[in-house]
C-alpha cells in the first residue's frame, strides 16, 4: 500500500497497551485502572462510558480490538463465557452461533465439564451445540489439575499480542467487512489519489481524509475524547471530514468562487471518498481540490492555537503551491 492506514495502526498500538494490562495483572496501573473503572468486572467486560481519563479510553479502543481477535485457551473453564466468549479451536467461528437455551444463559465452560472425570460432559454439549460445535468442543484437550484459562491471540505464533499482528489482523478484518463495491471503489480511489501530480503529504492527508481516519471532533467524540463534536467554525453542524473541509458554510467564499467546483452549491456527498470521485470523473481540477482541502485543515489547526489564518489567503496559498510544485 506504501504506507500503512495511521487510524488502524494506532488502533493496534493501543491493543498493545490493552493486552500488557491483561498479562500483568499486579501492576500497579493494572490495580489503579481496576480500582476506578472495573471493581466488579474484568477489563475485558468494563463498560465503554464517557467518564474516565483519556488514558483510559485509550485502553478500552486496544481492549475492543482485543476482543475482536482475542481467543481463549481453555483451562479451568471458569473466566470464560460460553456463549459471549470466542473459546472455540477455529479461526472462522471462535464463538458458539447456536441459540442460547432457557435455563443455561449464564452458564460458564467450566459446567460444561464433568468435576469428576475432568472429561467433557457428552450428554450436555450434545443437547446445547450443533455437531460441528460439539466435535469443535470434544477437541479441546482438559487438563487434570486446576489451570487458569488463558487468552491469546492466534494471528501470532507465539500467541502474545504484537503490533504488526494486531495492524494485520485489523487491516484483514477491515477488508473483509467491506462490499465488493467498496473494494472496487477503494481500488479507484486508491489509484486516483497516489496518481496526484501533489506532494506526498498532501496525498497521505486526502487518503487518510478518504478512510475517515483525521481527528475531527466527530472522530474524538465517537473515541469518547471529547463529548462535543460541534463545529467550532459554523456552531450548527457536527464537524465530520467532510464538513469539515468541504461542506462547512464559513468555508463558501472559498469553494464558491471556483468555477470547477459549482457542485459546492448544488450538490452533496455521502463522504470525502464521493466527493474526490465525483470531481473526477466530471473532470475538473482534483489537483486543486486537494490542496485546497489540506490549506483548509491547516488552517482550522491554526485556529484552534488562536493563530490568525485568514480565509482569503486559502485559495491563494493553495493555487501558488500547486504551481510552484507542477513546475
Amino acid at each position: 500500500m506504501g504506507f500503512k492506514d495511521l487510524a488502524l495502526f494506532n488502533d493496534a498500538l493501543l491493543a498493545k497497551q490493552a493486552w500488557r494490562l491483561l498479562q500483568n495483572q499486579n501492576s500497579l496501573f493494572y490495580r489503579l485502572f481496576k480500582s476506578k473503572f472495573f471493581s466488579d468486572c474484568s477489563i475485558l467486560e468494563a463498560s465503554n462510558s464517557y467518564s474516565g481519563s483519556y488514558a483510559w479510553h485509550s485502553i478500552l479502543k486496544g481492549r475492543d480490538v482485543l476482543l475482536k481477535g482475542a481467543r481463549w485457551r481453555v483451562g479451568s473453564g471458569e473466566s470464560i463465557s460460553v456463549w459471549l466468549d470466542a473459546w472455540l479451536p477455529s479461526l472462522e467461528h471462535p464463538q458458539i452461533q447456536s441459540h442460547i437455551v432457557e435455563g443455561f444463559e449464564d452458564i460458564k465452560v467450566k459446567d460444561l465439564i464433568d468435576p469428576e472425570t475432568h472429561s467433557w460432559d457428552d450428554n450436555l454439549i450434545q443437547g446445547l451445540f450443533n455437531n460441528q460445535e460439539v466435535n469443535l468442543i470434544k477437541s479441546i484437550p482438559l487438563c487434570t489439575t486446576t489451570v487458569v484459562d488463558t487468552l491469546t491471540w492466534p494471528f501470532n505464533a507465539s500467541g502474545s499480542y504484537t503490533v504488526k499482528s494486531g495492524y494485520k489482523f485489523l487491516a484483514k478484518y477491515e477488508l473483509q467487512n467491506q462490499s465488493l463495491a467498496d473494494l472496487d471503489q477503494n481500488n479507484d480511489l486508491w489509484k486516483l489519489i497516489w496518481g496526484l501530480d501533489v506532494p506526498n503529504k498532501i496525498k497521505n492527508f486526502v487518503w487518510r481524509s478518504s478512510r475517515d481516519a483525521i481527528l475531527v471532533k466527530k472522530n474524538l467524540k465517537k473515541r469518547k475524547i471529547l463529548n462535543d463534536d460541534k463545529c467550532e467554525q459554523c456552531g450548527q453542524a457536527e464537524e465530520s471530514v467532510l464538513h469539515a473541509i468541504w461542506e462547512c458554510s464559513k468555508l463558501s467564499p472559498i469553494w464558491d468562487v471556483i468555477p470547477d467546483f459549482t457542485c459546492h452549491q448544488s450538490r452533496s456527498f455521502a463522504d470525502t471518498k464521493d466527493l474526490l470521485l465525483y470531481v473526477s470523473n466530471a473532470g475538473s481540477k482534483v489537483d486543486l481540490l486537494v490542496l485546497i482541502m489540506w490549506n483548509i485543515w491547516y488552517r482550522r489547526n491554526q485556529l484552534r492555537l488562536n493563530k490568525d489564518n485568514p480565509i482569503s489567503q486559502v485559495l491563494q496559498t493553495s493555487q501558488r503551491c500547486l504551481l510552484d510544485y507542477q513546475k
